[in-house]
Formats: structure tokens, C-alpha cells, sequence
């Protein structure tokens, strides 16, 4: 356990050197982005969810088949990836501190983190196909029957409009311990019942 451990480390901590080489380039945007998500002003879940719903409106609006979002979306990244470090480095000339440093380093570890868990569960799901198939398989199938009525039953874009919105609001909503608080009040027998009635109170 402690050479998995060992292993992990070292790991992280050449993904984490290897992200600071990639996004020394969008620093300072990096840090702009992390602010957005994190919701560090009152406007800015506002503007998330304006933005994400207006991406999707216009996608709904145009009706755009599947290759021309594709494309579209390519198109964007390939444009931000060319444009976004230029303008960026031309709008804000604010100097790079040790504050700063320290905030993407932070951000490296943590995508190293999120990056390190996905293998790691990975690596358990194997496991249990391997050592449990009883149990992988039936989940595995239920799960995916489930997922494809609810892709039946549901307007995709509407399911891909909800996948989205959820994933730029929830580090903001795990940032401000939004989500701990709910989760709390489930947990706890009698929590959700007091907490319904001190609402409606």
C-alpha cells in the first residue's frame, strides 16, 4: 500500500511540474477562469448560467446538427488557444507575484488530484470486473438500460444542457460548501424533516 502510495506521488507530482510547463502560456487567464468558477464575485454564477444558456438557446434556436457543433466547438478551442494568451497578456499588465505562483500551483495539484482519482477508480472498476463479474455485470447493465430510457425519454439537448450547467456550477457550489450543506441535512435522520419545517415556519 505504501509503495501505491509512494507511486502516486511521484505521479502527481510530475503531472503537476508538467501542467505548470502547459499553462505557464494562460496563467494569467487560468487564474481569471478559476475566479469565474469559484464564484469569487456575486455576478458570477449569474453570468455562468446566462452564458450556458445562451450557448444552448442559439444551438436550439439554429437547430445545428452534431458535426457543426462539433466543429464549431473545435473551431473555438483552435481560436482560443491561438488568440486568448495574446489578448489577454495585452489587457492586463499586472505583475506576476508570488501569490499568483502559488494560486496555479494550487490549481496544478488539484487537477493532478482530480486527474489521479479517475485512474485510481478506474483501476478499482477493473478489479471488481475481474475479481466480482457477479456483481460488475448486473450493475453495469442496469445502469446503462437506465441511461439509455432516460436518453429516449428526455430531449438530449436538454440532458446536455443540464450535464453542462452542472459541471461549471459545481465547483462554485463546492467552493461556498453549498452542496456539504444539503448533503449534511440527507444524511442525517430527522435533519431534512426539521429542516423542511423550519422553512416553511
Amino acid at each position: 500500500m505504501s509503495e501505491l502510495n509512494s507511486s502516486l506521488a511521484l505521479e502527481k507530482e510530475a503531472y503537476v511540474k508538467k501542467l505548470k510547463r502547459n499553462l505557464d502560456r494562460w496563467r494569467e487567464l487560468v487564474l481569471f477562469l478559476r475566479s469565474v468558477l469559484l464564484w469569487k464575485k456575486k455576478a458570477y454564477p449569474w453570468i455562468l448560467i446566462a452564458v450556458t444558456t445562451g450557448v444552448f438557446f442559439e444551438i436550439a434556436y439554429y437547430e445545428l446538427s452534431v458535426v457543426t457543433i462539433v466543429s464549431l466547438v473545435l473551431l473555438f478551442l483552435t481560436l482560443t488557444d491561438f488568440l486568448a494568451p495574446i489578448v489577454w497578456s495585452t489587457i492586463i499588465k499586472e505583475e506576476w507575484t508570488a501569490s499568483k505562483q502559488k494560486e496555479l500551483e494550487d490549481i496544478c495539484k488539484m487537477l493532478a488530484s482530480v486527474t489521479l482519482s479517475a485512474k485510481v477508480y478506474y483501476a478499482s472498476l477493473l478489479e471488481v470486473k475481474a475479481t466480482r463479474p457477479n456483481l460488475y455485470y448486473p450493475v453495469t447493465l442496469a445502469t446503462f438500460c437506465l441511461l439509455a430510457w432516460i436518453g429516449n425519454s428526455v430531449n438530449n439537448l436538454f440532458i446536455t444542457y443540464l450535464l453542462v450547467l452542472t459541471a461549471v456550477m459545481l465547483p462554485g457550489m463546492l467552493h461556498l460548501g453549498i452542496i456539504q450543506q444539503y448533503t449534511k441535512i440527507f444524511t442525517k435522520d430527522g435533519d431534512l424533516l426539521k429542516h423542511l419545517k423550519s422553512k416553511i415556519q
